[in-house]
C-alpha cells in the first residue's frame, strides 16, 4: 500500500461467477416487497437504492474499473490519492482488476499516471477485457441506516 510492502494474505474471487452459483435453483422475484413485513432490509444495490430512500448528505466518488489481461505478471497494489484510492488486484492467469475512485482527482488520469499496467519488457501485451465508469459510495455504513 502506497509503495510499502505489508505482509498479509489476499483473496480475490470471480464475483459474476459467485452470483451465478448462488442463483442456481433460486426463484427470481421482480415484484416489490413489503418492507414492513421484515425487521431488517439490506439494500446492497449500489448508489441507487431499490428499497430504502436516498441517504442525506451521501458522498459519491467518481470511479473507473477495468478487467485486464497481460502477458507479464503484475503485483497487487493500492495507492491512496487524497480522498480516494487506486488499486490493482490479481485475478489469476495473468488477469487483473484495476481501477480508481476519487473526489479529488480525475480517476482515469490518476490511474494512467501510476503506470501499473503499462507494457514493460521485450514483447508484453495488455488486453482490456471490460471497462466501466460510474460512482461508488464513500458514505460509511453507519450513515446509510434507517432507524425507527
Amino acid at each position: 500500500m502506497d509503495e510499502v510492502r505489508i505482509p498479509g494474505d489476499l483473496i480475490t474471487f470471480d464475483k459474476p461467477a459467485l452470483i451465478q452459483d448462488l442463483l442456481k435453483g433460486a426463484r427470481l422475484r421482480k415484484d416489490p416487497i413489503d418492507v414492513t413485513s421484515y425487521d431488517r432490509v439490506i439494500d446492497a444495490t449500489g448508489i441507487s437504492r431499490s428499497y430504502l430512500p436516498p441517504i442525506e448528505g451521501d458522498v459519491l466518488l467518481r470511479c473507473i474499473q477495468r478487467r485486464i489481461e497481460t502477458s507479464e505478471p503484475l503485483e497487487n497494489r493500492i495507492k491512496l490519492s487524497g480522498v480516494g484510492y487506486a488499486w490493482i488486484f490479481p485475478l489469476g492467469c495473468h488477469g487483473y482488476h484495476t481501477g480508481c475512485g476519487s473526489l479529488a482527482v480525475n480517476p482515469k488520469g490518476y490511474l494512467a499516471s501510476l503506470g501499473w499496467a503499462e507494457n514493460r519488457g521485450k514483447n508484453p501485451s495488455k488486453k482490456v477485457l471490460c471497462a466501466c465508469s460510474g460512482h461508488v459510495r464513500l458514505t460509511g455504513p453507519s450513515c446509510s441506516l434507517i432507524r425507527n
